[in-house]
């Protein structure tokens, strides 16, 4: 695997906490196994 592809949670962890507590956003839960 490309390491560039690679998923940076830290990063999405950041830009997830830059959210304001009264902005709606729309959460995604993403199970790999439900792609086999």
């Amino acid at each position: 695997a490309d390491p560039k592809n690679a998923f940076d949670i830290e990063g999405y962890l950041k830009a997830r906490l830059k959210l304001k507590t009264n902005q709606v956003c729309d959460v995604y839960e993403i199970d790999a196994a439900a792609g086999e």
